[in-house]
């Protein structure tokens, strides 16, 4: 039983790896091309290449996440491990279904076989734990993602149904206050990885994908901070940019704070330039925090207690003082419960800045129009939109390399090739197939006995030189009629395609 087995992996990445148990709800080894039908490919990232496949056996359409190994540790990155440890134990509306795990080799994936020199460690001179195997995760399948619903509103020039923004907040922040009630913190929520459901049973229902960041913080080990950057730079939290070593899952609700905004204003809230920042490491990503303080004002200790404990600030201390704007840039009035809302969620301080649990409470999911756990229907009075689906792209067959023939081969096939109506000398090639009954023919032929090398002319044939007044035919003329059985326009183009054919016949054989 594939279930109650266990896998031993190599996870890790560079020059730490530990052999780890791996253990799925629906783990098989199965080769995936007996499991599934592959449609098209979704997208491609750097940890591997998402495809649009169907289940043989229910015609369940799924997402199959196709992983590609580390070839410095010969085995699973890190990332996938987290991610298939976090989504086998979480089932929630707004969180996307983990299916099943496929572990193969690259040959049964359809990918490039492993190499030799890769199946034993360069250094240690020992064998890797799984040489060649790749990893395969399934997911249910989403026709949409929020960002690309948000770029096809953007083209419409149109503002989002203000229920449909309230239904995919409330949606958003149920999935956030479902993974901070169980010590999981996603780090990475944006548009791209916010996925809509479509037409089935979870028709239109928001769901939250991509845990490839995500971390249990529980017990933490070590500082939060040691994992580098996380969440893009767009949607980071203010003292994530400041360089703070130890955050909350608050981090989250900033992120869905910009994603509200973002749908208010069906634009980016703030758009920085992440190639603008400091030379050296931990980079302060300048451009990004003057976009932040330009719409929500100056970072300030009464606005954010512990922004001076943390190592960037530094760089905003000396910054000309700006007003909070908020509520003029994304037109909205002040006093409104929807503003109210949006404030809360971008709020500087995480200590100030409430829960997901907490914000769900908040009055504006309960007035009219009410949210809806699909988020194309629309309220009265407002139209519906028809949003596209994914574009998938076609999967290119590997071209297998045909083996070149050896010197022998190639020389023989250069010999005998009479046998396949090729003709085998130059002389012959040219010559155009002539009648062997026809007296010019006959004339042109016992002339060409003498002179063999004959002259072109437009017409594309070959005529012995200085035949003109003993054939009787002018040279360059040869038009003749079908009554006196001579050669027409017809029979000449014929000719010529066919030594054409020959030629690159010849040609390709060479090669």
């Amino acid at each position: 039983r594939h279930d109650q087995c266990f896998f031993p992996l190599s996870v890790g990445g560079g020059g730490g790896e530990m052999a780890l148990p791996l253990r799925v709800a629906e783990m098989t080894t199965q080769p995936l091309s007996e499991l599934y039908r592959l449609e098209g490919k979704i997208g491609e990232g750097a940890y591997g290449v998402v495809y649009k496949g169907i289940c043989e056996r229910s015609r369940q359409v799924v997402a199959i996440k196709s992983m590609k190994t580390n070839r410095e540790a010969f085995g699973i990155q890190m990332d996938v491990y987290r991610e298939i440890k976090i989504l086998k134990e979480l089932q929630h509306p707004n969180i996307v279904r983990l299916l099943r795990a496929v572990i193969s080799r690259d040959e049964e994936n359809g990918g490039p076989a492993t190499p030799k020199s890769d199946t034993t460690d360069s250094a240690n001179k020992k064998p890797s734990l799984n040489p060649g195997i790749s990893l395969s995760v399934v997911y249910s399948y989403a026709e949409h993602d929020l960002s690309q619903i948000i770029h096809h509103q953007k083209n419409l020039k149109k503002k989002f149904p203000k229920r449909m923004v309230k239904s995919i907040t409330s949606q958003i922040l149920k999935g956030l206050a479902f993974l901070h009630r169980n010590w999981v913190m996603h780090r990475d929520i944006k548009p791209a990885n916010i996925l809509i459901m479509g037409r089935g049973d979870d028709w239109g229902r928001v769901k939250i994908g991509d845990f490839g960041l995500a971390r249990i913080f529980q017990s933490p080990l070590r500082k939060l901070g040691s994992d580098g950057d996380v969440v893009t730079i767009w949607y980071r939290a203010p003292e994530l940019l400041l360089g703070a070593q130890h955050y909350t899952p608050l981090i989250d609700v900033w992120s869905a704070g910009c994603i509200m905004g973002e749908l208010i204003k069906v634009s980016p809230m703030f758009p920085g330039d992440d190639k603008k920042k400091t030379k050296t490491k931990p980079y302060f990503y300048h451009n990004q925090m003057d976009m932040v303080t330009k719409v929500l004002g100056s970072i300030t200790k009464d606005r954010f207690e512990y922004a001076t404990e943390c190592q960037h600030y530094q760089h905003v201390k000396s910054n000309p003082h700006q007003e909070n704007n908020l509520h003029t840039f994304v037109d909205i009035p002040r006093n409104s419960s929807e503003f109210k809302v949006l404030e809360g969620l971008l709020c500087y301080d995480p200590q100030r800045r409430p829960q997901a649990a907490e914000i769900l409470k908040h009055e504006y999911f309960k007035e009219k129009p009410l949210p809806s756990t699909n988020v194309f229907d629309v309220a009265i009075g407002e139209a519906a939109a028809n949003y596209p689906f994914k574009e998938l792209q076609r999967i290119r067959a590997q071209k297998v390399a045909k083996p070149l023939p050896s010197k022998r081969a190639a020389s023989k096939s250069m010999t005998d090739r009479t046998k396949s109506g090729v003709p085998n000398s130059r002389r012959s090639m040219e010559l155009p197939r002539r009648n062997p009954y026809d007296r010019n023919t006959r004339v042109e032929a016992s002339r060409e006995s003498r002179e063999y090398r004959g002259s072109r002319d437009r017409s594309g044939g070959v005529y012995p030189r200085n035949s003109g007044k003993s054939s009787g035919v002018s040279r360059g003329s040869m038009r003749y009629d079908r009554e006196r059985g001579g050669r027409t326009d017809r029979d000449r183009d014929r000719d010529r395609d066919r030594r054409r054919d020959d030629e690159r016949d010849r040609d390709r054989d060479r090669r």
